[in-house]
């Protein structure tokens, strides 16, 4: 038998299950541990990046909070700087408005000064022009146009620099600022307002030599002795626009519009053109007489007049239409043709001596007799404000109206007879053969005006300009606005012009089927009427008319116009009124006059009167008044220059110019008549109307 091991396990195995099983407790407690570890492990791991993550929050706030902050002082230091940037640029914007307001205030005191210069002889007006010089530099004053105007004289004209040097035809515009000379290699345009050499401009190609000229403020006109015609804009000089005539070109002369150019050439034939089509001729005729003077017209009822040797005055309405007047028995060695409204008048020098020949309606002509000291003439022509010009063969001018009455004889300073004379606003200039060039100031003109018309049977200046009864005489060269009691002829195209005839008014082209007093005209070409009834109606050229009722016991006696921007000042039994008549408004000033009142061209500044007292205040409110006293009632009282300037026509006669804004008095003319021939005076921006003397005067301070 066997012997039994002491460590041998029992036979039926639980020592090993106890064994396996202990071991599998072990690994479970040790799994367990593990575990353990592992999930303490993991939290202590999540904890810490809870607080990594915590701390990420933290440091995205912080750093958010420090952006904000940042962002914040960057604002406030923006917001700092652009406060301290705006202010140093309104500084700098005061400061350069207080530098320009000091020195608008200087060169106002220095016009000032110079205004005072004008009238201490001609040592004074000399100073006064270095003032009015130094005073534009710093900006003068609205009214420096004044100062030019008075400091002009004798001694010191403007006068373009024309050279002694051969020339084949001259011009001057209609309006007298700028004068045409043509020489062999180009034409000469020369700024007589500003004495200065314009522009030079080249003949068209092949052209040959020029044989004459015709201007206007837009337009040259060139015609040449090789047959060509050239036109051309004084804006672009460069584009002439051509056409080729039958024969070389004599004479050439525009319309008063500068719309219409008449020709006559080398062999007799009498063209009127189109300026815009110099190649298609309106009218072609040839007279069986030599042609001495012509004169296109913008009427289209006779388009052109012409004057022929045989001492006939010629209408031509159209190539087949022909009207003869005998002016003349005898024949016309030379003749020179002026329109005015519905009369011509002809100068002609024949062999019954030399006068003036008024042809008016019905072919009545009248014989105004010349007789003067003259040796031989050597030309007879019109100036463009009437006057009759007349060249001898000594180099003396003298000067008729248009019925022959004696104006003026003088020499324009050259040795011989001026081949070419004419009139540029206060200058009458002149060439002679050889190309020396004459200028002679004109102060008759300067100090009292151009005259307009002469001899109307009535006149009664407005703001834009003068109603003038039966003759309607009215130069268009001069202005382009007429008013008349008895319009009964055309007038030229563009022009206004406003006529009452029965009960019909027309102004330009339109006609109205109403009668009444014209108050007032405009800029713009209407007119302001008083028909019948409690009403006024503004009528336009192009045939629109507003309508203003008028309140009871509101019934205008005088008008003034605020040309430019169409309102009237009313004079109502000595309460003053502002019509709006497009707007359909009255306003009622509450202010009161005792003689003549003002508006200025905008309407912004109105004057009254009171006994001896100039009342001057805005038209609308805030209502600042400036009260001037003078030693009488005045006559007249009219703003200028936007209402900065004061013109009043006192009880003497003296011609008082007045600063608007602080009263002070600037200039006083001496009058140019007795005071008994004044009739009316009237004014517009630039301007000043008189009626005296049987006649109507224009004085441009422009």
């Amino acid at each position: 038998m066997a012997a039994v091991r002491p460590n041998s396990p029992p036979p039926d195995g639980t020592p090993r299950l106890a064994a396996r099983l202990k071991f599998e407790r072990y690994v479970f407690i040790a799994f367990f541990a593990a575990m353990t570890m592992l999930a303490v492990g993991m939290l202590v791991e999540y904890h810490r990046q809870q607080d990594e993550l915590l701390s990420a929050r933290q440091e995205g706030e912080d750093l958010n909070l420090a952006l904000r902050q940042s962002r914040q002082r960057n604002d406030s230091d923006r917001a700092r700087h652009d406060q301290t940037l705006g202010e140093l640029r309104a500084a700098l914007a005061e400061s350069g408005e207080r530098e320009s307001r000091r020195s608008r205030d200087l060169g106002l005191a220095l016009l000032q000064l110079a205004l005072d210069e004008a009238q201490a002889g001609a040592a004074g007006r000399a100073r006064g022009r270095a003032l009015l010089e130094e005073a534009e530099r710093y900006g003068a004053g609205p009214y420096a146009p004044l100062a030019r105007w008075a400091l002009l004289d004798a001694s010191s004209p403007l006068a373009p620099p024309v050279e002694k040097a051969a020339f084949f035809a001259a011009a001057v515009s209609q309006n007298g600022a700028l004068l045409a000379v043509a020489r062999a290699a180009h034409i000469e345009i020369f700024n007589l307002r500003e004495g200065r050499l314009q522009a030079l401009i080249a003949h068209p190609a092949q052209a040959g030599q020029p044989s004459a000229l015709a201007l206007s403020a837009e337009c040259l006109v060139a015609g040449y002795a090789s047959g060509l015609l050239a036109v051309c804009r004084l804006a672009t000089p460069a584009n002439w626009q051509t056409a080729r005539q039958a024969a070389g070109v004599r004479l050439a002369q525009l319309s008063p519009s500068g719309a219409r150019l008449a020709l006559l050439d080398e062999l007799g034939t009498l063209r009127l053109l189109d300026t815009a089509r110099p190649d298609s001729p309106l009218i072609e005729v040839r007279l069986d007489e030599r042609v001495r003077a012509f004169a296109p017209l913008d009427d289209a009822a006779r388009p052109l007049l012409a004057v022929t040797a045989d001492g006939s005055l010629w209408e031509i309405r159209s190539p087949t239409e022909h009207r003869q007047t005998r002016l003349a028995p005898s024949p016309l060695r030379r003749a020179a043709c002026l329109v005015l409204g519905a009369l011509v008048f002809v100068a002609a020098e024949g062999n019954e001596g030399l006068a003036i020949l008024e042809c008016g309606e019905g072919s009545s002509v009248k014989r105004h007799a010349l007789e003067g000291p003259w040796a031989s003439v050597a030309g007879i022509q019109f100036f463009p404000d009437g006057t009759l010009c007349l060249a001898d063969s000594l180099g003396r001018i003298y000067e008729y109206d248009p019925r022959g009455h004696a104006l003026a004889s003088y020499r324009l300073g050259a040795d011989e007879a001026p081949v070419f004379v004419a009139r540029a606003g206060v200058f009458t200039l002149g060439l002679t053969a050889d190309g020396a060039f004459s200028c002679r100031f004109e102060p008759e003109l300067h100090r009292r005006g151009q005259y307009v018309a002469r001899h109307p049977q009535e006149a009664t200046a407005t703001s834009q300009g003068f109603a003038c009864e039966a003759l309607g005489v009215w130069p268009a060269a001069l202005r382009s606005w007429i008013a008349t009691t008895a319009l009964t002829q055309a007038q030229p195209a563009g022009r206004h012009a406003c006529g009452v005839r029965g009960a019909e008014v027309s102004v330009g082209a339109s006609r109205f089927n109403a009668s009444g007093r014209l108050l007032c005209a405009f800029a713009s070409g209407a007119a302001l009427l008083k028909p019948a009834g409690r009403r006024l109606l503004l009528l336009s050229p192009g045939g629109q008319q507003h309508e203003l009722a008028l309140p009871a016991g509101v019934e205008p006696d005088a008008a003034w116009a605020a040309a430019e921007a169409e309102v009237a000042l009313l004079n109502c039994g000595g309460s003053l009124y502002l019509a709006q008549v497009r707007e359909g408004r009255l306003q009622d000033l509450k202010r009161s006059t005792r003689g003549p009142a003002a508006i200025d061209a905008r309407g912004a500044v109105v004057a009254s009167t009171t006994l001896n007292e100039i009342v001057v205040a805005r038209a609308q409110p805030p209502a600042l008044e400036l009260h001037i006293s003078l030693d009488a009632p005045p006559r007249f009282v009219g703003l200028m220059f936007g209402g900065s300037l004061l013109a009043v026509l006192e009880a003497d006669g003296v011609l008082a110019f007045f600063d608007a804004a602080s009263g002070r008095r600037l200039l006083s003319v001496e009058p140019a008549s007795p005071q008994r021939d004044f009739l009316s005076v009237a004014c517009s921006d630039q301007e000043l109307f008189f009626v005296h003397e049987q006649a109507l005067r224009v004085l441009s301070l422009r």
